[in-house]
């Protein structure tokens, strides 16, 4: 009897979870209704509907498309401002401090931002910590952008890309079935 309640309550607490943030993996339910409480109270990042570190801030959250197990903004400090869209794929890590910026401002009035095409982040691609990756800038699969990287341009799969601004420092292989994340 008291395994099944307790499965009952666990499933209840994962359902209330859920309600708060669509992607809580692994999140518990004091620490999600703390950090929704944060982003509720503070007017910080709304519309975010994954989980928020109280440091990191998301602005247009709504123009995000999030792919499976992947929340930027849930490490510290972390900046993204989506006025043109960002496309986030599958497993995709964004350490802190690091900055996603998908619009400029316009030169001759800083009030307006500049239409771009969206950021375009692959599968299981790692941003180290107080990288910046700008305006319409799309990385294929498997891209490791160095810390501290600014990344300007567009990269295929498979690489890594470091410095300022950032370009190929290493090709990756294919990896292989057995290696990588298990779904």
């Amino acid at each position: 009897m008291s395994e099944v309640k307790r499965s009952w309550k666990r499933r209840l607490r994962d359902r209330i979870t859920a309600m708060l943030f669509e992607r809580s993996h692994r999140m518990t339910l004091r620490q999600a209704f703390t950090w929704k409480a944060w982003q509720v109270l503070s007017g910080s990042s709304p519309g975010a509907k994954w989980p928020i570190h109280p440091s990191s801030f998301v602005v247009h959250a709504d123009r995000i498309k999030l792919g499976k197990g992947s929340r930027p903004g849930y490490s510290c400090g972390v900046y993204i401002q989506a006025v043109n869209g960002i496309e986030v794929g599958d497993y995709v890590g964004v350490a802190p401090g690091s900055s996603i910026i998908s619009a400029n401002h316009d030169p001759l009035n800083h009030m307006k931002h500049i239409p771009a095409p969206p950021i375009k982040l692959g599968n299981h691609v790692w941003i180290c910590t107080r990288a910046v990756i700008l305006p319409g800038v799309e990385l294929g699969d498997n891209v490791v952008v160095a810390a501290g990287a600014v990344v300007n341009k567009s990269f295929p799969a498979n690489v890594i890309v470091a410095g300022v601004p950032a370009k190929i420092v290493k090709t990756l292989g294919e990896p292989t079935p057995d290696e990588g994340t298990t779904e």
